[in-house]
């Protein structure tokens, strides 16, 4: 036994000295960039959406889509999947360093969950590559959750994620309202101006993120009250919703801008988060 947990803290020594080395952190920085590139483009499509520009999907799909269709766009997008690839990688080896504030099996959930959800993500930037006009993500949503909810207790089950994504958006805004993001950057070398600019990147930014992740949670669990897949078609639906509010178009654009702002800081993480 003894030997074992020797041998746990030498391997886990090993990791943490590999997290010095300069290309872990150019990787762990570029995938902050990629991650950063996919908000903003999704910004763009979401404010197009509200200005009745676009019919296609809003989605990180769909901006992905975008991107393989601009000049050199197959390359750009070979470069934001390897991107992404490297944010999964960075947050796994965080989920066995477990280095962060307040630091515990709360935290090691959210890296591994942001590891598994970004390396989906890099997967489907690679499919986008091969078939620049595939199924979109919305349907793909739609069919999972129509089978989940032929299951025995599927509708709970499909209820809990949506619950879930709706308490994530809300564990988002209490986080950045209480400054937990100072906490996982470098700012020691900035003027007060540029700690109120990232302040205000941090806070809008993560505002917009956690309204989207409410709206998806509420309409997969409202998928799993009415027994109705089509209800959950995840972030473009949400946002075509949203578009039919009074002064949708408004809210919609709101959300774009806080999107933008939100991605505009993970450019800024790129530059000062503590890897």
């Amino acid at each position: 036994m003894t030997t074992e947990v020797s041998e746990a803290r030498n391997e886990e020594g090993r990791l943490e000295r590999a997290t010095d080395q300069p290309w872990y952190q150019a990787a762990a920085r570029g995938g902050w960039l990629a991650r950063g590139l996919l908000f903003i483009v999704t910004a763009v499509l979401a404010l197009q959406l509200a200005l009745g520009q676009r019919r296609e999907e809003t989605s990180s799909q769909g901006a992905m889509e975008e991107v393989a269709q601009k000049p050199f766009g197959k390359a750009l997008l070979l470069i934001l999947a390897v991107g992404l690839l490297a944010y999964a990688g960075w947050r796994l080896v965080e989920t066995f360093l477990n280095r962060s504030q307040g630091s515990g099996w709360t935290a090691r959930v959210k890296h591994l969950a942001h590891a598994a959800a970004y390396l989906a993500l890099s997967v489907m930037a690679l499919g986008t590559l091969r078939s620049p006009n595939g199924q979109g993500a919305g349907g793909q949503q739609q069919g999972i959750t129509a089978g989940v909810l032929s299951w025995p207790g599927g509708a709970l089950l499909v209820g809990a994620v949506g619950v879930a994504v709706f308490a994530t958006g809300l564990g988002i805004a209490w986080h950045v309202l209480h400054g937990g993001h100072r906490e996982e950057l470098e700012l020691d070398g900035m003027s007060r101006c540029q700690r109120r600019l990232v302040d205000l990147l941090a806070m809008a930014g993560n505002a917009g993120r956690a309204l989207v992740f409410c709206l998806v949670g509420w309409f997969v669990v409202a998928a799993a009250v009415g027994n109705d897949p089509r209800q959950a078609n995840g972030l473009d639906a949400a946002l075509r919703e949203l578009l039919q509010e009074p002064y949708g178009s408004w809210m919609l654009g709101v959300v774009a801008a806080g999107l933008a702002l939100y991605g505009a800081f993970c450019l800024v993480s790129a530059r000062c988060h503590r890897i």
